[in-house]
């Protein structure tokens, strides 16, 4: 929206919305994209990308912490993230406020499940020092 008007019909070129018109100060733009959370697969021909997949939540990318998941990195690469389970949610206490998303994940060898939760990569490294992971394992859903 233009100053409150929806734009409708308006060119894309190389990935970006142009809107060619007159600007005068005070003009105001507001986007609105959908901001669910959604699992994106590796690329299957990398191999460190294989069997993995990255949270994001509209086009933010998350991270996972070991400030919030020390459990989770004592063995990494054993924990499976549940793809039905990942849930946003508005943390006010949290970086001065971030939506996080919750997610269960289960141990590969023993089935032990542990809840996770991931924080927006823009804000990770903004506490204490440690390990970080944005692909996380899964367990694939043949459903």
């Amino acid at each position: 929206k233009v100053n409150g008007r929806k734009v409708r019909n308006f060119p894309v070129e190389e990935g970006y919305a142009v809107i060619d018109r007159k600007w005068k100060k005070g003009d105001r733009v507001e986007l609105e994209l959908p901001m669910d959370v959604r699992l994106v697969a590796g690329n299957s021909r990398i191999q460190d990308a294989q069997g993995k997949v990255m949270i994001m939540r509209g086009p933010v990318v998350y991270c996972v912490e070991e400030t919030d998941n020390a459990h989770y990195f004592e063995d990494p690469g054993k924990f499976r993230l549940d793809p039905s389970s990942p849930e946003a949610q508005y943390r006010e206490g949290l970086l001065d406020g971030v939506i996080a998303v919750h997610a269960t994940t289960s141990h590969a060898d023993t089935g032990e499940e542990m809840n996770i939760m991931a924080i927006p990569y823009y804000a990770w490294c903004n506490r204490e020092q440690g390990a970080m992971q944005v692909w996380l394992p899964y367990e694939e859903n043949n459903d």
